[in-house]
């Protein structure tokens, strides 16, 4: 028995949701109009959602509202094809990546949670990795779809970058630990690190921060904090 089967036979009629991507308590928060009829018993929240709730883009109370999914073909063709199974289960896998969602108390995702780059959002949507959900090596994600991320890895103390955010970024040391930051996604290194490879990015950070640490690339560094005259000539090479 499949947990979706489980939960149509048992749970429904034990009052629980069938995902992290559905509360039903906040979907009858955000419809007056349901609550009032499941108080009335015309019927259970759920089978409201699934009668009519699709169809109608009813708001879900978490962050998300069906229309969010208008366009995507995985999700509509479920609901065309009257496919509950499947449109929950397309629903449980997307929600948790709109930016806005707002996962139930004491839910975390996984961190190999699988990453839905074949959603298509409506116009002016986009996703966002949660934290804690690792991007796998190797993959990047579209900017259509998702919202700029930055990833720092750490090898043999050799310090990297990647993910889909673009311009300047910046460093500061906190607490003896590397902080990174690009277009407003922030990233604390794993580890220690010898070298950073800059690749031709900009990097700016305060003059200390890079005490110990080589920097090589065809990049640009920009240190902040000097006083007039310092001596560079000990420092880290800024490129090679």
């Amino acid at each position: 028995m499949t947990a979706a089967e489980h939960f149509f036979r048992f749970g429904q009629s034990e009052g629980r949701s069938p995902n992290a991507a559905l509360d039903l308590t906040a979907y009858l928060a955000a419809n007056d109009d349901v609550r009032a009829a499941v108080e009335a018993g015309t019927f259970d929240a759920l089978t409201h959602l699934l009668t009519y709730g699709f169809a109608e883009g009813r708001d879900l109370g978490n962050g998300v509202r069906l229309t969010d999914f208008a366009a995507d073909s995985a999700f509509t063709d479920a609901v065309a094809a009257q496919d509950a199974h499947a449109a929950l289960a397309r629903m449980a896998a997307v929600a948790p990546f709109f930016p806005d969602f707002q996962a139930p108390a004491g839910w975390q995702p996984a961190t190999d949670t699988p990453i839905p780059t074949d959603f298509t959002p409506v116009d002016g949507a986009v996703l966002r990795v949660p934290a804690g959900v690792e991007i796998p090596e190797g993959m990047t994600l579209s900017r259509d779809v998702f919202l700029p991320y930055l990833t720092v890895t750490v090898e043999e103390e050799v310090l990297r970058f990647g993910g889909n955010a673009e311009g300047e970024i910046t460093l500061q040391r906190v607490d003896g630990t590397l902080v990174f930051t690009r277009e407003g996604e922030s990233v604390t290194a794993a580890g220690p690190a010898a070298e950073i490879a800059l690749g031709d990015a900009s990097l700016a950070a305060p003059a200390g921060a890079l005490d110990g640490t080589a920097v090589t690339g065809t990049g640009t560094v920009i240190l902040s904090g000097l006083e007039a005259g310092t001596d560079l000539s000990g420092r880290p090479p800024a490129s090679t």
